[in-house]
C-alpha cells in the first residue's frame, strides 16, 4: 500500500511531464504520418530534377536558419521556468534583426542563380528570403510556452499548423503538380503568420520584465556554434547538388526522410525534458537509468521495423523511381537505432547552460562530420555521404557519453 501511494504520488508529481511527452508523442506520430502523407504527393508530382532542386533550396535555408540564432530557444526556455519573462523580448529583438541577414544572403545566392539562368532556384530563394525572418526569425514562442509547461497549447498550436500546411501542400500537388514555387510558399505562408499572431499574444501577456542577461549572451554563444552544426548536417546535400545532380539528391533526402523523422521525434521529447533536467544540478542514477532504458527499447524497436516491413513502406510512400534509395535509408535507419540515446544527453548538457559543454558537443558531433563530407562525397556520391553519417552518428553518441559523465558530478 505504501509503495502504492509512493508511485502515485511521483506520477501526480510529474503529471504535467507526462502529459508534455504523452501529447508529444501523439503530436510526433501525427507530425509524421503528415509528413509523410505530403512527401507521396510531392515525389509523384515533381519531377526527379525538380524535387532535388526543391530540397536544394529547403537545404539552403536551413544551413542559412544558424543566422535566426536557433540557441535563443534553449536560453528562453530555461529563462522563463526561471520566471525571468523579459528574457523573452530581448531574445526575440535579437533573433529577427539577426534572421535579416539571413534574407540578405538568400535573395543574393537567388540573383547568382538568376545570372545563371536557373530560374527555378532563384525564385525559390527569392521567395525563402522574403519568408525568411517570419518563419524562423520570429519562431521562438515555442520555446516560450515549453518554458511554461503549456505542453497542451504548445500541441495545439503545432496540429493546427502542420495540418493546415499539409492540406495546402497536397492540394497544390493535385491543382498544380509540378510547381515547385507554389510548394515553397505553402511551406513557410502557415508557419509564419502563426509566428506574428503568437508573438503579438506574448506581448499582450506580460508577466514581467526581469531579464537574465547570462541566458541571452549563452543564446548568442550556442548559436554561433549551431552554424558548425548546420553546415555538418547540410554539407552532403549541398556537395551531392554539385558534384553530381539535382536527382541525386533527391535520392539521398528520400532515403534520409524517415530516418530524420524519427530523429526530430527524440529531439522533440528532449526538449520538453528540458525544464525538467534543468533542475538537476547532477547526473542522477534515475536519469542514467532512464537514458539506457530509452535507448535499448527505441533502439530494438527501429532495428526490427528497419528489417521488416520497412522496405514495403518506403516503396509504397516513395513509389518505383526512389527503390535504389531503400539500402541507404536502411543503413541511416540503423545509425539512428543505434545512437538514439545521444539526443536525450544532448539536452541534458545543455539544461546546465554550460556554453563550453555545448561547444564541445558540437565540435564532436560535426567537424567529423564534415571532413568526411568533403572526403567522401566527391568520390563516392551518396554511398560517401550515408558512410559520413553513419560515422558521425556512433562516434558522437560514444562521444557525447563519456564527456557526460567527465563534465558532470555522478549521484553517488
Amino acid at each position: 500500500m505504501l509503495l502504492t501511494n509512493k508511485i502515485k504520488g511521483k506520477i501526480l508529481a510529474n503529471i504535467n511531464l507526462l502529459e508534455g511527452v504523452a501529447l508529444n508523442f501523439g503530436f510526433k506520430v501525427f507530425q509524421i504520418f503528415l509528413g509523410l502523407t505530403t512527401t507521396y504527393f510531392i515525389v509523384r508530382s515533381l519531377s526527379s530534377e525538380n524535387y532535388g532542386n526543391y530540397n536544394y533550396i529547403l537545404t539552403v535555408v536551413s544551413l542559412l536558419s544558424v543566422f535566426s540564432l536557433p540557441g535563443m530557444s534553449n536560453a528562453i526556455t530555461q529563462s522563463i521556468a526561471r520566471g525571468y519573462y523579459g528574457t523573452y523580448t530581448k531574445a526575440l529583438s535579437k533573433s529577427f534583426k539577426s534572421s535579416l541577414l539571413g534574407s540578405f544572403a538568400l535573395g543574393s545566392l537567388s540573383f547568382f542563380f538568376f545570372l545563371k539562368g536557373e530560374e527555378t532556384i532563384s525564385f525559390g530563394l527569392i521567395i525563402a528570403s522574403f519568408f525568411f525572418p517570419f518563419s524562423h526569425g520570429l519562431d521562438k514562442w515555442k520555446a516560450h510556452l515549453l518554458g511554461e509547461e503549456k505542453y497542451r497549447r504548445n500541441s495545439i498550436l503545432g496540429f493546427s499548423n502542420i495540418t493546415i500546411t499539409a492540406i495546402f501542400i497536397v492540394a497544390l500537388c493535385l491543382i498544380k503538380p509540378g510547381e515547385t514555387i507554389y510548394l515553397l510558399i505553402a511551406i513557410w505562408l502557415v508557419p509564419s503568420i502563426q509566428n506574428i499572431i503568437q508573438n503579438i499574444l506574448i506581448r499582450k501577456n506580460k508577466i514581467n520584465k526581469k531579464i537574465e542577461e547570462g541566458n541571452i549572451s549563452y543564446g548568442i554563444k550556442t548559436s554561433f556554434y549551431a552554424a558548425i552544426g548546420a553546415i555538418a548536417i547540410n554539407i552532403d546535400k549541398l556537395l551531392i547538388f554539385h558534384f553530381l545532380s539535382p536527382e541525386a539528391l533527391a535520392a539521398f533526402v528520400v532515403a534520409q526522410k524517415i530516418p530524420e523523422l524519427i530523429k526530430s521525434g527524440i529531439q522533440d521529447i528532449g526538449q520538453i525534458l528540458l525544464p525538467k533536467f534543468s533542475r538537476h544540478e547532477i547526473l542522477k542514477k534515475k536519469i542514467i537509468t532512464f537514458f539506457k532504458v530509452f535507448s535499448f527499447t527505441l533502439g530494438g524497436f527501429i532495428l526490427v521495423f528497419s528489417f521488416t516491413i520497412y522496405p514495403y513502406i518506403f516503396s509504397l510512400i516513395f513509389g518505383d523511381n526512389y527503390q535504389e534509395a531503400v539500402v541507404f535509408s536502411q543503413i541511416l535507419m540503423v545509425s539512428v537505432a543505434i545512437a538514439n540515446a545521444a539526443t536525450l544527453k544532448v539536452w541534458f548538457i545543455n539544461s546546465k547552460l554550460d556554453a563550453r559543454s555545448y561547444r564541445d558537443v558540437i565540435l564532436i558531433s560535426s567537424v567529423g562530420r564534415i571532413i568526411l563530407s568533403f572526403c567522401l562525397v566527391p568520390i563516392y556520391g551518396i554511398w560517401g555521404a550515408v558512410a559520413s553519417a553513419f560515422a558521425q552518428r556512433i562516434f558522437s553518441a560514444i562521444a557525447i557519453d563519456v564527456l557526460l559523465k567527465k563534465r558532470f558530478s555522478l549521484e553517488e
